[in-house]
């Protein structure tokens, strides 16, 4: 049994559920090998899950454990199939971390909504470091700042881009494009007659998400 804390008598733990839903989920997903290479192959794959859970146990860890009830449960199923498909795939660490971040804050505050972590773990699919760390900046920036002040926050990323976050001005430029893609930021652009550049700011979604992340 993981060692995680414990809940009122009689009822399931919402870590000690939701890891042994990954659990299950890990088995399911190992292939079935005949060779030497599918063996090899297959406890490559289950030390990478194995990784991801041992993330998540962690994590979880780290919060405030009470109560999984039935409803929690159903809505962890689906959430549990794209943890570990993530791992399984090889995903990012830092997007297998972001996860188990998402999954914590959600069952502590017992709003786990399988739909909103799908779309959330799609959007975020193949992010990589820098990517992150660029929306990181625009959501801190606008938290400090006004609406008025989007134009000024976005040049203030672009300006100090190489010192803050290692990257060109047009890198940055590269990574906001994704990152709307994604649906991560969304931008305007002032005075178009004048052709002038994009202005990004943060979504709902952004902002939330990083919400999420720094608790």
């Amino acid at each position: 049994m993981i060692d995680l804390p414990k809940p009122t008598k009689g009822a399931h733990s919402k870590g000690e559920a939701a890891v042994s839903v990954v659990s299950a989920v890990i088995d399911s997903f190992l292939p079935v090998v005949g060779t030497a290479i599918g063996t090899l192959f297959k406890e490559l794959i289950r030390a990478r899950l194995e990784k991801a859970q041992d993330i998540l146990i962690d994590t979880l860890r780290s919060g405030r454990i009470e109560i999984l009830n039935d409803k929690d449960l159903e809505e962890f199923i689906p959430i549990a199939y794209r943890f570990v498909e993530a791992a399984r795939r090889g995903e990012r660490l830092n997007i297998i971390r972001s996860y188990a971040k998402i999954i914590q804050v959600d069952i502590e505050a017992s709003r786990l909504r399988s739909d909103d972590f799908l779309s959330v773990a799609s959007a975020m699919e193949g992010l990589d470091d820098q990517a992150l760390a660029v929306l990181a900046k625009y959501c801190r920036l606008s938290r400090s700042h006004n609406l008025e002040k989007i134009s000024e926050i976005d040049r203030e990323i672009r300006d100090n881009s190489q010192k803050d976050i290692g990257l060109t001005s047009s890198e940055i430029l590269q990574r906001s494009g994704i990152l709307q893609g994604r649906g991560f930021l969304l931008s305007f652009t002032p005075n178009a007659m004048g052709g002038s550049d994009q202005v990004f700011y943060p979504s709902k979604m952004a902002l939330d998400l990083l919400d999420k992340l720094e608790r």
